[in-house]
């Protein structure tokens, strides 16, 4: 009901906790540079374009 993120809502809670866990693991690697598929284009703009904020507060 409150509309908003579950890991701003309750930082401490095992829940987020995990999701921040899966997030810093999924952006501890290099994206692949080369997509097959048929959402190539878009995977690979998202990936392009995106900004990651890290804890220090630093961008990608």
């Amino acid at each position: 009901m409150a509309q908003r993120p579950v890991v701003d809502l309750f930082p401490m809670a095992p829940a987020s906790r995990a999701i921040v866990d899966v997030a810093a693991r999924l952006f501890s690697e290099p994206a692949p540079q080369i997509l097959e598929g048929g959402m190539k284009m878009m995977w690979q703009r998202l990936m392009r374009e995106a900004e990651v904020p890290r804890k220090d507060g630093n961008h990608a």
